[in-house]
């Protein structure tokens, strides 16, 4: 149970872990609560079922009710297995058929950390999660971060971790980074104020007063486009920025592995699989040493932390990666390695079994 099957890291994840675990012999659907679902073909592609509710309102919980016994009747389920603020809810709602079934939630960010308006519906917006989550069987972090996050909010709760699977093709490269002056940059993040956007824009305008020249596409679409843009325009960025817009998965990737190195300004991140992915390609990335992405990179091993909300810092990282002054091919030989360790999806495949074993045997 799912928000909503559109390009984001929690989405990807189940396009990437459940043709495995289906091959492993486990039986999957997936109930997607709202528009959009450009992942949904995806997964059906791959053999997984997928009902799409298209709830007029996110909180309707009465049409959610009516909506999921619909598509639900006579199915048997042993597991309900929630991801994200409202697959969490709804799958309360879905255990209402299912007593039985046991319940599980991957958590993926940072939500009681939300600079949110101290106001009564939010208060009880949060109250209703908590216990939500502490009714759950088995609660599971994407990241020691997030763990730590909802063990330290939820008070005397376990919750135990396991890692997004990375996957990426592999590509062919068209192009040597000798081939042109210019450095090309790219920042794969949805256009929200937690990626940071506006930070990196600061960090761009140094990079090019220092006399860098280069080429920086961010990846991704969201509600801070208006804001970016205005900014872009009032640094005098306009002809070295482009906004790309939402693009495929696969057309996003060939963009990362075309770059000489990818950024990722967060404020806030779970995980940070944009950054994995291009890491997992070899690509040089500089990130904030923030949430997930701690956990994801050594910083001046499998590429560079900076601190979150700090232009100057980023800006040095890149300009030090623009006169080579760091060893930015090691770094991609490392990332690679370190990914491929770490994050395979038959690896992470295997821990989810085993839990769904040790749950329900």
């Amino acid at each position: 149970m799912i928000d909503t099957l559109g390009r984001g890291g929690a989405e990807q994840v189940l396009v990437n872990l459940l043709p495995v675990l289906k091959k492993n012999g486990i039986q999957i659907e997936v109930i997607s609560l709202m528009e959009p679902s450009p992942l949904a073909a995806e997964l059906e592609k791959q053999g997984i079922p997928v009902h799409l509710l298209r709830l007029s309102n996110r909180w309707n919980l009465l049409e959610g009710f009516f909506k999921l016994r619909k598509v639900l009747k006579n199915k048997q389920f042993d597991i309900i297995h929630g991801h994200l603020f409202f697959g969490g809810i709804y799958s309360r709602i879905l255990r209402m058929w299912y007593p039985n079934a046991k319940v599980v939630y991957t958590l993926h960010g940072f939500e009681f950390d939300r600079d949110l308006p101290d106001t009564f519906w939010h208060r009880i917006r949060l109250r209703m999660r908590k216990r939500i989550l502490k009714r759950a069987h088995r609660l599971v972090a994407i990241t020691a971060a997030v763990k730590e996050h909802y063990e330290h909010a939820l008070g005397d709760i376990l919750v135990q971790v396991i890692s997004n699977p990375v996957v990426v093709p592999r590509f062919e490269k068209t192009k040597t980074t000798s081939e042109t002056k210019k450095k090309q940059i790219v920042v794969p993040a949805r256009l929200i104020p937690e990626k940071g956007h506006l930070i990196m824009l600061e960090a761009l305008s140094l990079l090019l007063l220092s006399g860098v020249q280069f080429r920086c596409s961010f990846l991704g679409e969201g509600p801070e486009r208006a804001t970016i843009e205005e900014k872009i325009f009032n640094l005098g960025l306009s002809d070295c920025i482009f906004l790309r817009g939402q693009l495929s998965h696969d057309d996003l990737l060939i963009e990362v592995f075309e770059s000489d190195w990818v950024v990722l300004p967060s404020l806030s991140e779970g995980f940070g699989l944009a950054a994995a992915e291009a890491m997992a390609m070899g690509k040089p990335v500089i990130a904030s040493n923030t949430g997930g992405l701690v956990n994801l990179i050594e910083s001046g091993k499998t590429g560079i932390l900076v601190p979150a909300h700090d232009p100057s810092a980023l800006f040095r990282a890149m300009k030090d990666f623009a006169e080579e002054k760091l060893p930015i091919l090691a770094l991609g030989v490392a990332a690679k390695v370190s990914i491929e360790r770490k994050f395979s999806r038959e690896q992470i495949a295997l821990a989810w079994e085993k839990l769904y074993q040790e749950i329900c045997p």
